[in-house]
């Protein structure tokens, strides 16, 4: 399932819709259906510009943030773990980066390390294996743990899930985990 979802995801994202809409109205241009080629071809071209105004793309993401609001790390319930799943860093690659990068996902692992900190819960579970493309040596899982012991997290404090691909399989493997050792509740 890895593939098809990936597939699907690529096309339904504003600019794999838009790349599918340009298509659709070169090949209904090709056929004759000039007008018809012409406004899909308009529509694929408006649609991805609406979407990329940095107005538009603000509020549609607060939007989805104004659902959960912020907490202080006070307000901020005691938990028996903390869940950190995949997606925070750009891996270390063979020829090219030697080190994993922050990305935009990244406070995932320092909102982590700040709730630890805290004593909100006692253990970090990180989930994020590889890609089936990835060329990186190390699991997105390891990267993390390596990066929260270098901020002063024990070891001992971490546990890592590395099988997984995707976000799915990260809840599946972590959820494992979380029901092996009894750990509920959690901090995601």
């Amino acid at each position: 399932m890895f593939y098809p979802v990936k597939l699907v995801a690529v096309f339904t994202e504003p600019i794999g819709l838009f790349f599918v809409l340009v298509v659709v109205g070169l090949l209904l241009r090709m056929r004759g259906r000039i007008v018809g080629g012409t406004v899909v071809l308009f529509f694929g071209m408006g649609m991805l510009w609406t979407l990329s105004l940095p107005i538009v793309a603000n509020n549609l993401v607060l939007e989805l943030e104004r659902k959960i609001p912020p907490q202080s790390l006070n307000a901020v319930p005691q938990a028996a773990a903390i869940v950190v799943l995949g997606g925070s860093l750009d891996l270390p690659m063979p020829g090219g980066r030697l080190v994993p990068e922050m990305v935009e996902a990244s406070d995932r692992i320092l909102h982590a390390f700040r709730l630890f900190q805290a004593k909100k819960a006692p253990i970090i579970i990180i989930s994020g294996g590889n890609t089936p493309w990835s060329q990186s040596l190390l699991t997105e899982a390891v990267a993390s743990r390596n990066l929260l012991m270098e901020w002063g997290t024990p070891e001992s404090a971490v546990i890592i899930e590395e099988k997984s691909a995707n976000t799915y399989e990260n809840t599946i493997f972590t959820k494992n985990i979380l029901v092996e050792n009894q750990l509920s509740p959690i901090l995601l």
